[in-house]
């Protein structure tokens, strides 16, 4: 066993035990595959801020924060302050309520495409319903998505995310699905337009402006050429902005790019730390989900939001982000500043010492690749898929974990509760690290 494995084994007794308990209450002791990591995951029981702690009082500066949803970091004021006061009025009602209103025109009020919105609870139902107005709204049936793109467990989008791309994601999938969804290269404007121009039934091209399978911006030229050819063609074009809407600006990405499409989806940021999702867009498409005027089934698209979708809860911590975020719009600026700091340090850090290493990301969103050879080029979630050295990878990021810092599969975020104090830290301890991976 390495030294850096039994290191984290003796800071994590308690854990160790909790993950053997786990393991006989949940299939491969887990309920999200990516919260996994070997020789077994710590157990948490508490944050505030930029910190986390786990069961055995260890302290990580989280670069997590929450699958990237905490821009403010874990239990911000604003939030728990909102939160405290909603609590004692309810915590879910299953009626219609103000709160999804107000958070309904903070959403109208910043992002391009919202002409109006739909709340449910996951980016997942968010992906699936934008997926089913596409096609309602189109009459056509083929999905194109980015190679590498991930959207969520839904059967509709769950394909050409890992390597190899070409197998399948997962086992109880028809295979007639596989008909009505199909691959475009990632910053690949040509090579999409040559894809398209072979399927005369698409319904809809959905992207991830900042993919995140390795935080790749995408270049300008390649979303406008996709959003002018749905136009020519009749298509959809639909941002994924579950990761980017609220956290590259108020905009998000669609501010970042200057682009408008037809239909987005948003949880994360917007949720304020609870669970949500959203679906927004035109309202020549959106309007097809009001089930109000007495049209047919037939006529209406089916796009619920769930039992717990606009529950106050989640609607005050949105409002309160959103309204923090509004009053404070300054801080982008040094999130990107500090992501700045992040990517160009921890990819000299690595390569100062011999390691071949690209960083990616946007905005607070960063992403360290080690790789496999010093000419590799990251443009794509196939780039990284063929170019990293997932060994030296998992030695970097246990390291990582031992010296109190907290950044799974090196993909992480900064938040506006971080310092660059902090970010020094976790840039000398890459530098450390990486003398002995």
């Amino acid at each position: 066993m390495s030294d850096y494995v039994q290191e984290y084994e003796r800071r994590t007794p308690k854990s160790k035990i909790l993950y053997d308990r786990a393991t006989k209450s949940f299939p491969g002791g887990m309920c999200h595959q990516k919260r996994f990591f070997q020789p077994y995951p710590f157990y948490s029981n508490r944050a505030i801020g930029s910190r986390l702690w786990d069961v055995d009082d260890n302290e990580y500066t989280d670069y997590w924060m929450g699958h990237f949803a905490l821009i403010l970091g874990h239990s911000p004021k604003p939030v728990t302050e909102a939160l405290r006061q909603q609590i004692g009025n309810g915590t879910h009602w299953g009626t219609v309520n103000e709160l999804q209103i107000e958070l309904a025109q903070r959403l109208q009020r910043h992002v391009r495409c919202a002409e109006l919105v739909r709340f449910c609870n996951t980016g997942m139902e968010a992906t699936t319903y934008a997926i089913r107005l596409a096609r309602a709204y189109t009459g056509k049936r083929v999905v194109l998505k980015a190679e590498g793109g991930w959207h969520g467990f839904s059967s509709e989008l769950l394909f050409g995310i890992q390597r190899e791309f070409e197998e399948p994601e997962s086992l109880g999938m028809l295979p007639d699905l596989a008909k009505y969804n199909k691959t475009v290269p990632f910053n690949d404007l040509d090579g999409t337009l040559e894809i398209i121009k072979r399927e005369d039934d698409i319904a809809a091209l959905i992207v991830e402006p900042v993919i995140g399978s390795g935080f790749i911006p995408a270049d300008h030229e390649f979303l406008s050429g996709l959003v002018d050819e749905a136009d020519r063609r009749g298509f959809l074009i639909i941002f994924d902005e579950i990761i980017t809407g609220f956290r590259l600006g108020l905009g998000g990405a669609q501010e970042y790019y200057g682009l408008t499409p037809h239909l987005a989806t948003l949880g994360k940021v917007v949720g304020g730390g609870l669970p949500i999702g959203a679906v927004v867009g035109k309202k020549e498409v959106m309007n097809l989900a009001d089930s109000t005027t007495g049209k047919r089934k037939s006529e209406t698209v089916k796009i619920g939001g769930g039992t717990f979708s606009c529950n106050p809860m989640t609607m005050s911590a949105g409002i309160a982000t959103i309204e923090h975020l509004e009053r404070n719009n300054h801080v982008y600026e040094r999130l990107e500043s500090m992501g700045n700091t992040i990517r160009k340090g921890s990819e000299k850090s690595l390569r100062d010492n011999g390691i071949p290493a690209r960083s990616t990301g946007l905005g607070s969103l960063f992403q360290i690749n080690v790789l496999q050879a010093e000419d590799a080029q990251i443009r794509s979630p196939r780039d990284v898929g063929y170019a990293e050295d997932t060994e030296r990878s998992g030695k970097l990021f246990l390291k990582l974990v031992n010296k109190g810092y907290f950044v799974p599969r090196l993909h992480g975020s900064v938040s506006t509760s971080h310092d660059e104090d902090q970010n020094r830290g976790f840039l000398d301890a890459i530098i450390e690290a990486a003398g002995t991976i």
